[in-house]
């Protein structure tokens, strides 16, 4: 029978393995302890820095009237343009002159009641004097009639009455064919300028075709585009639409190297219906434009002002915003820090009194209710705030949680 074979597990391995062991758990057990000693130091910091008093910064709040806006972009356009025709059909004779006597063009000025386009009337003027003379015969025979008739009564009531109707038929047809010369005149409606010129001189025009375009531009409109989201500031019983005002500053001003003044504007009409395309309902903003420097087709932004309001403005870097809670930093609790009488140290040093004959206090967290606030530019317009709650953390609010302690400046206050 054959002889089993021993395996024997050598000891030196068995001596590795447990060496190995202890090694790990003793690292295992190393990093445990650091790293309850490092939580250990680190909320010993926290708590030590919020017993040390964070210096900050006082920002006193006062009521003041404020113009809550809103912004919007949009194209300068003509108040009204007029689109010029004949009212009867013939050749054109002559365009009007323009302040330097040349035939006028695109771009050039013109006044109300201006000539600006004539047509050829010499057919016209001879039927006008033909017809002159057919009522001056006609005026000697109705005086002549009316003599018989009042002295004579030789004349009967019929031939009476053919030189009364052929004197009214001969001046109606001078009036009407005075209306026809006055239609071959045409003149400008406005003062405005000439923005196009469809025809020539010599050229044959039809009944209502368009000669000219005139715009008016001494006042312009801004159309702003505005949603409906937002269209209820603006209109409804409860809003004068056109009381509203707003700023307009041109988009190449807000681009050059000097800040232009912005433009006063009012709001001149705002749109029943939305526009198909954009979804958006179209406002007008009447501007006065007498030095010419607003032109048709430039764009610029509007400042709308919906509504003024008595609030306050707060700094919109010193507000946050977590946890859909707005809320700010406010001193309270203020209290002077007296001096005390200097210890001296043990190593010898100068005592460290830079804290005395200051103002101290608690940092206490205000939460701005919804409905009471509002942004405008870089900051936050509060209808309602406490008077106990005016004096905002301005600087030194990052590291702030509710009832730490503070210190500032007595100044910060006034």
């Amino acid at each position: 029978m054959a002889e089993k074979k021993k395996f024997d597990f050598p000891l030196a391995w068995v001596g590795r393995i447990v060496g190995m062991s202890a090694i790990t758990i003793l690292a295992v057990l190393v990093m445990i302890a650091v790293n309850l000693k490092g939580r250990t130091i680190t909320q010993s910091s926290d708590d030590d820095a919020n017993s040390k008093l964070a210096v900050v910064s006082i920002l006193a709040l006062r009521p003041e009237p404020i113009e809550i806006t809103e912004k919007y972009s949009g194209t300068i356009r003509p108040l009204e343009r007029f689109q010029l025709s004949f009212k009867t059909t013939g050749r054109i004779r002559s365009l009007g002159s323009n302040e330097n006597g040349e035939t006028l063009d695109s771009g050039d000025i013109v006044k109300t009641g201006q000539l600006i386009a004539q047509m050829d009337t010499d057919l016209l003027l001879a039927q006008k004097a033909e017809i002159e003379a057919m009522i001056d015969f006609a005026q000697g025979e109705f005086d002549r009639a009316l003599e018989l008739r009042q002295q004579q009564g030789t004349i009967s009531d019929s031939e009476f009455g053919r030189t009364k109707r052929e004197l009214a038929v001969a001046q109606s047809q001078l009036k009407t064919l005075q209306t026809q010369i006055d239609d071959a005149v045409l003149r400008s409606p406005v003062d405005g300028i000439i923005s196009k010129r469809f025809i020539k001189p010599g050229e044959a025009v039809g009944l209502g075709q368009n000669v000219f375009e005139v715009i008016q531009v001494n006042q312009v409109k801004l159309v702003v585009g505005v949603p409906e989201s937002k269209i209820y500031r603006m209109i409804g019983k409860d809003v004068d639409t056109q009381s509203l005002t707003a700023y307009v500053t041109l988009i190449s001003h807000q681009r050059s190297s000097h800040e232009a003044k912005p433009l006063l504007g009012k709001v001149r009409r705002v749109s029943e219906t939305s526009d198909d395309k954009s979804g958006l309902f179209e406002l007008e903003i009447l501007l006065e434009n007498r030095d010419r420097k607003l032109r048709p087709g430039m764009i610029a932004i509007a400042k709308i002002v919906v509504e003024k309001v008595e609030g306050f403005l707060i700094p919109g870097d010193v507000v946050f915003d977590r946890k859909n809670e707005m809320f700010i930093f406010v001193a309270d609790k203020a209290e002077k820090i007296e001096a005390e009488s200097p210890k001296i140290p043990d190593d010898g040093k100068k005592p460290n009194t830079s804290e005395s004959g200051k103002l101290a206090g608690v940092a206490k967290k205000v939460v701005l209710k919804p409905g009471t606030y509002e942004y405008q530019g870089g900051f936050l317009v509060a209808r309602e705030l406490p008077e106990s709650d005016r004096h905002v953390i301005v600087n030194g609010h990052r590291r702030l949680v509710d009832q730490r302690k503070i210190i500032f400046a007595a100044a910060d206050l006034k």
